[in-house]
């Protein structure tokens, strides 16, 4: 199967810095909810000047409420980028297995990023 590239979460800046704060993004469709049967997926996290943690929600839900969603495990670098120098500007890449009805990114912006000015430009989903 080709594999299809989405934009799961747009450019998301530090709602108040010098505050931990966690942004979900919206649910998108994934492999279980069209019937593929790999589970393969991967996502990739474009930081700049981020401090913080990233992460994808999954869930075998048809009409996901609030409580359906459950952190999967990405393989891959660190998730972590509680870095006091500044922030981690990269691209990180990740990989996770499972037949998912829906997905979404999720962004936890640190305290330390007093000022800020934090961002994840994207989040891009491959399956």
């Amino acid at each position: 199967m080709p594999s299809t590239s989405i934009t799961i979460l747009g450019s998301t800046s530090h709602p108040s810095g010098g505050t931990t704060t966690t942004v979900y993004g919206d649910k998108h469709k994934a492999d279980g909810y069209y019937g593929f049967t790999d589970g393969l997926h991967t996502v990739a996290f474009y930081l700049t000047g981020f401090v913080g943690q990233v992460g994808i929600q999954g869930t075998l839900a048809k009409t996901p409420g609030d409580n359906d969603w459950a952190d999967l495990t990405l393989t891959g670098p660190t998730t972590d980028y509680n870095d006091s120098t500044g922030g981690t500007t990269r691209v990180s890449a990740y990989n996770f297995t499972g037949n998912f009805t829906y997905i979404r990114a999720w962004v936890e912006f640190d305290s330390t990023d007093t000022s800020g000015t934090g961002v994840i430009s994207k989040v891009l989903y491959n399956y």
